[in-house]
């Protein structure tokens, strides 16, 4: 009987280390233990894994499949399997909405960064890799193709900008300082859901990994939801076990003691 699983790993706070600036080394032995014994390894992310700021550590998992911005973009390998982009027009909408009213809203393309408000965000954490960011004016990105933007502050801004954008749909940050925001009523599940197809599997077959509030509906519908430890109560409530903080070798942790045959 083929007993192949699907893990599916949220790539922040769950698989990257904002601690220590990287994946932690048995995290990173940990995935590819799973993928020597033939199961799929999928990362899960609000992000675009496949931006430079990522890449480097995206290539160092080599995973089989990606989910990027919480299901607007898919890929298997190096192949696109499915993607969609920012209605332009809500787009735009968004974005003067967002200049009038002090919200800070952004777009990032892989040659610069794109926010209302900016002055607001050079000094800020929040862009303190050691990337170089590139800072344009916000109007600048129309007309370009953008899978999501990025909200940075408290939730009732994002809620006021959604009340008068009708078809915004956003994901708090775990920290709840931001949110992922997207025009389409979509989620990361919904990307695996896809996956599954693809590779001709189900969510019993599936063991999620994750720490935010997008990854609730990914945990509930797998089958086995493991929250890690430094994750919102709200989400380990909707999981099935709870592991150690990402910083304690949580991820390391399950997965050795778990799931290698």
């Amino acid at each position: 009987m083929n007993d192949q699983k699907m893990f599916c790993f949220v790539y922040d706070n769950t698989v990257f280390s904002h601690v220590q600036k990287r994946i932690p080394e048995r995290t990173l032995k940990a995935l590819h233990a799973l993928k020597k014994q033939g199961d799929l390894v999928v990362m899960s992310t609000g992000r675009d894994l496949f931006d430079p700021s990522s890449a480097g550590y995206a290539g160092q998992i080599g995973a089989d499949a990606v989910v990027h911005c919480n299901g607007l973009k898919i890929t298997v390998g190096d192949e696109i399997f499915y993607e969609h982009f920012f209605d332009e027009v809500l787009l735009e909408n968004a974005f003067e909405y967002a200049e009038e009213h002090k919200i800070i809203l952004g777009a990032v393309t892989p040659d610069a960064v794109y926010f209302t408000h900016d002055e607001t965000l050079r000094d800020n954490e929040y862009f303190k890799y050691g990337l170089g960011r590139d800072f344009r004016p916000f109007r600048d990105v129309y007309g370009q193709k953008v899978h999501a933007l990025c909200f940075l502050g408290e939730e009732p801004q994002i809620r006021q900008l959604a009340d008068a954008c009708p078809g915004i749909h956003y994901y708090m940050f775990a920290g709840g300082s931001g949110a992922d925001v997207l025009d389409v009523d979509i989620s990361k599940a919904d990307g695996i859901e896809q996956l599954l197809k693809h590779y001709g599997m189900q969510w019993k077959d599936v063991v999620a990994f994750g720490d935010s509030t997008n990854d609730i509906e990914m945990l509930r519908r797998a089958g086995v939801g493991v929250a890690m430890g430094n994750a919102t109560e709200r989400v380990k409530k909707a999981a099935d076990v709870v592991t150690g903080d990402i910083e304690q070798d949580g991820l390391a942790d399950a997965v050795f003691g778990r799931y290698l045959r």
